[in-house]
């Protein structure tokens, strides 16, 4: 059990008070501490142990038994709001933010929020050992019935599609095929043409996507034995990149191909520019790349990371460039807005 002045501490904390970071005294061991590495998750709890979550619990719905009983949808969100800030300030005791994630990912759901949903359970994936976008996808069904407003709908589509990448990341190709359903249909309450064709898009091209894996296997399977070869790095280093998004790996792999352009744009970036011109010019590499890609889910990924480097020049932008970087980061802002809430600190 806690303490009388831990309990007051974390009492204190929860209320707003600015007691600082809280801290159980009898905080589950560490072979209780969730175990990054283990597979076989339970998805409704994680390995942190029952009593910990449930004294955690306790005091949360105590400290804030006002606003659970709140129940206009504005209060939710700040309600959903505020738990979600407090969860991510509570990095020293993982029952505690466990709870408090959990907690504002509910209450941003009864609200039809897809966008805080998504961020705490992101959130909560990040921490702890559960299935992040089973978790997620069924936020994101329970939130479409709370989704009232063509914004609310819109956000929810575009989570949907954040969704669809995260699965394609993990190469769950089942899983991004369960998205593109409901995630149309929130495109069509949202009256979002261009959302709804994105959508459908990213369906048709999905079986593409999956022979760029087989494609990618057969490529590493080479590169076992011939680490240099030039094609089938060029094969991997673009799978790896462009549809799972791990461009850390996919960089070494395109620094390697037999594309003269993408050998270039890979080496550019693995150059670690330092200066604001350097920035700018390896996003509008990748950029330019994006203007020629027909698949619209790799061209999607594309623009997102020459947004990265715009973003790192974002207050410094050279006077002729400033123009184009703030049209094409607000194109790509505008088509994922929600995602970018989900995953910002």
């Amino acid at each position: 059990m806690m303490s009388g002045w831990t309990r007051l501490i974390l009492i204190l904390v929860l209320a707003g008070a600015g007691a600082g970071n809280y801290w159980y005294r009898n905080r589950p061991s560490r072979d209780l501490v969730v175990h990054l590495n283990r597979r076989e998750a339970d998805i409704s709890q994680p390995d942190i142990g029952a009593d910990a979550v449930a004294e955690a619990e306790a005091i949360v719905k105590d400290v804030f038994k006002a606003e659970y009983a709140q129940q206009a949808q504005s209060q939710k969100l700040a309600f959903a709001a505020q738990l979600l800030q407090q969860g991510m300030d509570a990095s020293d005791d993982m029952a505690a933010r466990y709870v408090l994630l959990r907690e504002a990912a509910e209450q941003a759901v009864q609200a039809g929020d897809a966008a805080t949903a998504m961020k705490a359970l992101s959130e909560t994936a990040r921490s702890y050992v559960v299935d992040g976008p089973a978790l997620k996808l069924a936020a994101l069904s329970r939130a479409a019935s709370a989704a009232s407003t063509p914004e609310a709908n819109r956000a929810l589509a575009q989570s949907y599609l954040a969704l669809f990448d995260e699965y394609l990341a993990a190469e769950n190709f089942e899983g991004a095929k369960k998205v593109l359903a409901p995630g149309e249909a929130a495109a069509r309450n949202a009256k979002n043409v261009p959302l709804v064709l994105e959508v459908q898009a990213r369906g048709r091209e999905l079986p593409e996507m999956q022979k760029l894996q087989a494609n990618a296997k057969a490529a590493a399977e080479i590169l076992k034995a011939k680490p240099e070869d030039a094609a089938p790095n060029g094969v991997l280093g673009r799978y790896t990149s462009f549809v799972r998004g791990d461009w850390e790996k996919g960089l070494a792999c395109l620094a390697q191909s037999n594309d003269t352009l993408l050998q270039k744009l890979a080496k550019d970036e693995l150059a670690r520019p330092t200066e604001p011109a350097g920035w700018v010019g390896v996003g509008d590499g990748w950029w330019d790349l994006a203007e020629k890609e027909k698949l619209r889910t790799v061209k999607a990924h594309l623009r997102a990371h020459a947004c990265q480097w715009y973003e790192k020049a974002r207050t410094v932008v050279p006077v002729d460039a400033k123009s184009r970087v703030e049209k094409r980061m607000q194109l790509v802002r505008g088509a994922a807005e929600p995602a970018q809430k989900q995953e910002s600190h």
